[in-house]
Formats: structure tokens, sequence, C-alpha cells
């Protein structure tokens, strides 16, 4: 006979049945395969850091790859404002149009044999810009007291923008000496009276997007200079002319700024004793243009313009001028901002009278050598670079260029012919007579007709492939019994 245990019973069974479960639960773990303990392994941490280039339009990338495990497969979706782009699934994007002014990222997802997937999301760039290319820019005007200049492109092409897409804005931020002047914020800008001798430039922005997405640049600067001959003798701002008569009236003939005329009226009586005449601008320093006079005995007179077609008075303010074949008003031509004068020796050389601006003279130096067999000297500005040049015609009644570099001398640059059968009796230049904005040159034939030929000087600064001439037209007759024209 068995006898039973007390203390047997159930709660020993349990007791027994729960170790046999635990060692078989140690023994699943302690035999598992190692591979199986390697799918706990992740992906190191990492930010993907979002780099741009303007390749013209704005290209993003992934700037900080990174390495990773061996076998790991990657892939990648861009997204703009929390929303998949589709098919901006590259480490680099394009930015589109859509895109402009919203929030990009990247997601850059990664698996890997014994690793969880993960995925890793770039901090947001934005709100996102389109690239705005700007051509090159030029100024262009007239940089004189007076005058107005303006920045344009240097290039016939309007503005190329990538991507296409939106209408562009301007602004415009006027600069003397590379400091803004108040208030100057218009397209054009008029040359006061404080701008002359000083560096006028002006910084030009082009916006698309509402101002998101913009290009500034500087044009580059241009000195102001004293009132030019363009600017008119009466104060108008339109180009005049200048004639004497047999008798020794000097008579002013205004131009209306379009091509034609005022009525005429003599401004002077008493003119018949000198043999040369020119108009070299605002040479006294008081902002109206004048006239310089040489008698025979070689003396030089200033004649002060009034600024109203009139005069203030007249002082010598040159002597042994008798000598020179040609004197001409050579605008700005050292760059100092003030008026200056050339002239032509009994030796053919060319010598710079430069202006102090205060009707006086600084220290001249010759300039051009071997001028023999050339007449009718014109200075002009023909390729709009805001340089004077100087024309002259050769014995072969060719015209010939010779371009100055802005700094009192000429271009190291062969003499360019720009025009051939000029047999005419007297030429020289008034400035814009046509209102176009580039400087003419007029021509008086044997028959006494007077002719303006438009420089294409603007659109030459632009473009080296433009010719020098637009065209020309007849503007007046019976100007063959004049004894000066200027």
């Amino acid at each position: 006979m068995v006898t039973a245990d007390p203390r047997s019973g159930a709660p020993a069974r349990l007791r027994r049945l729960a170790a046999v479960v635990l060692s078989a639960i140690l023994a699943a773990v302690l035999l598992a395969p190692a591979a199986h303990a390697a799918d706990t392994l992740e992906f190191p941490a990492y930010t993907p850091q979002i780099n741009e280039e303007r390749v013209p339009g704005l290209r993003l990338f992934l700037g900080n790859p990174t390495t990773w495990p061996a076998g790991t497969d990657l892939t990648y979706q861009w997204s703009s404002n929390g929303q998949p782009i589709p098919g901006a699934t590259n480490p680099d994007y394009g930015l589109g149009l859509p895109e402009v002014g919203t929030n990009l990222t990247l997601a850059v997802s990664a698996t890997a044999p014994g690793y969880q997937p993960a995925q890793f999301t770039s901090a947001p760039y934005g709100p996102a810009a389109r690239t705005v290319l700007v051509p090159r820019v030029v100024m262009a005007g007239n940089a004189a007291l007076g005058g107005s200049i303006r920045p344009e492109f240097g290039s016939p092409v309007p503005p190329s923008v990538i991507p296409d897409g939106g209408t562009p804005t301007y602004t415009y931020a006027w600069k003397r000496d590379g400091a803004p002047i108040p208030g100057a914020v218009q397209p054009q800008y008029t040359v006061t009276a404080d701008d002359v001798a000083h560096l006028l430039s002006v910084d030009f922005t082009l916006s698309y997007d509402g101002g998101l997405s913009s290009k500034t640049v500087t044009t580059p600067a241009v000195r102001a200079r004293a009132a030019a001959q363009t600017s008119g003798f009466d104060a108008d701002g339109r180009a005049d002319v200048f004639a004497r008569t047999a008798d020794g009236t000097l008579m002013l003939y205004p131009g209306n700024g379009a091509g034609g005329w005022l009525p005429a009226r003599a401004v002077g009586w008493g003119w018949g004793g000198f043999d040369k005449l020119l108009a070299p601008g605002d040479f006294d320093g008081d902002g109206a243009t004048d006239v310089l006079a040489r008698d025979a005995a070689g003396r030089l007179f200033l004649y002060a313009g009034n600024g109203a077609g009139g005069w203030k008075g007249s002082r010598q303010v040159g002597a042994g001028w008798q000598g020179m074949k040609d004197i001409v008003g050579a605008g700005d031509f050292t760059g100092d901002g003030f008026n200056d004068v050339l002239a032509r020796t009994a030796q053919n050389t060319i010598v710079v009278y430069p202006g102090d601006g205060r009707g006086g003279w600084l220290a001249p130096a010759t300039v051009g050598w071997g001028w023999d067999g050339l007449d009718q000297l014109t200075a002009v500005d023909m390729d709009g670079d805001f340089k004077t040049d100087l024309v002259a015609r050769d014995q072969q009644g060719s015209l010939r260029l010779f371009r100055g570099d802005g700094a009192g001398g000429f271009m190291n640059v062969s003499a360019q012919t720009i025009g051939t059968g000029w047999s005419f009796s007297r030429i020289g230049t008034v400035g814009d007579f046509t209102g176009d904005g580039d400087p003419d040159v007029f021509a008086v034939d044997a028959g006494g007709s007077l002719s303006m030929y438009l420089t294409n000087a603007t659109a030459k600064g632009r473009s080296l492939a433009e010719g020098y001439w637009k065209g020309a037209s007849k503007v007046g007759w019976g100007w063959g019994g004049f004894t000066a024209v200027f």
C-alpha cells in the first residue's frame, strides 16, 4: 500500500513544467544562428545635406555622401513642402517652376543584408529661388552735365532666364563714387552739377517671382563730364549749330531735338576777324556751353555763354596758336570730367590741351604723330564707350577713325576706315541732332546742302557686329555761303 505525500500534487508538477519550459527557451536562444542576431543592426546616423549649383539653372544635389555597409541599396526622393515630387528620384534635382517659393527636402532610403531598413531626411532647403541670368549690362546715353544716362543690356537679345516663366521687374539704385544718390531710383539718371568729375554707376536688379528670384549687377562706372557741345547753346538740351555769315554775323540755328530746326537768330556781330571758331562745351565750369575763337595773331579767346543763347563776356585764354593747322573741341578727352581741346601743329603732331574746368589749361601733351595728309578733324564718340574719338579725312576722301582711350591718348589699334567718298567742304559734329541718343556728324557738300550722318554709337558699344552708321538725312540748303559752321 502506497501512502500519499501531503506535499506532492499540482504545485510540484507546475514547478517541474516551468523548469522544462525555461530550459527550452534558454536552449533556443543559445543555439540560435548568428545571422539572426545581426538582423537587429542599425545603419549609422546620417543627415543628408542639400547643396546647390547654378549651371545655369538651379541644380540641387546631395552634398555629403557617406560610406555605407557592403551591399547597401539606396533610393532617393525629393519632396516639395512635404509632398513627393513625381520622378524626382535621383541624387540631384533641377529646380522647376512649380517648386519656386517652396521648401525642398531629400529623403535617402537604405537597405542592406543584416540591417534594419532606414530612411534619412535632409533639413528643408528654401524657399527655393530660380537662377536669374543677366547679360552684360553697359551704360548708355550722355554723361555730360544735363544729359541722361541709363543701363542697357550689352547684347541685342533680351535677358535670358532659366527656367522660363514669369514677368521680370527692374529696380535701379544710382551711385556717385560708389555711394547711393538719395532718391535716384529711376531707369534714367540726369547728370547734375554735383556729379561733374565724379564716377556714376547703377546697381541694376532683375527680379522674378515677386522678388524671390533676382540678380543684381553693377554697371561699369562712367565719369560725369562738364556740359558738352551736345547740350546746345540755348539751355534746352538740344543740339544747335553755329554758322558765320560772310559779313561776320554769328548765327545760331537751334535744333528741335528731332532732326529739324527752330527759328534761327543772330547771336553776335563782328566775328569776321577770327580764322578759327569752335564749340568746346562748358569750358569755364559755370554749366553753360561756350565758344573759343582764334584771331589772326594767334590769340585764343573764350566767349562765355550765359546758358540762354547769349553771352556773359569774353576774355583771352591763350596766345601763340597761329601755327595750329586744326583746333577742335574734344569734349573730355583726358577722362577727368572737364572739356579739352585737340590741335594739329605745323609739324602734323596732335597735341591735347586739357581744360582745368575753370576756363584755364593744364599741361599740354603730344598724343599723335604723322597726321599729314589728313584734314577735317572731328572729335566724336563713335562707338558709345564714353571715350572721345577723333575722325579725320585722308587724301583719298576716306573717313578714318582713331579711337580714344579715355585717358588722354589713343588706343593702340590701327585707324579704321568708316566711310569713303567724303568730298565735302565742311565736316564736323554738333552732338545728337536727331534725338535718337547717338551723336551725329554733319557735312556740307559743294552745292551747299547740309546733311546729318547718324552714328550707330550706342549699338556699336553693345555689339561690334553693328556698323558705324545707321543712315543720313539732308537737313538744310544754302549753307555753302557760310565762312564757318560748327
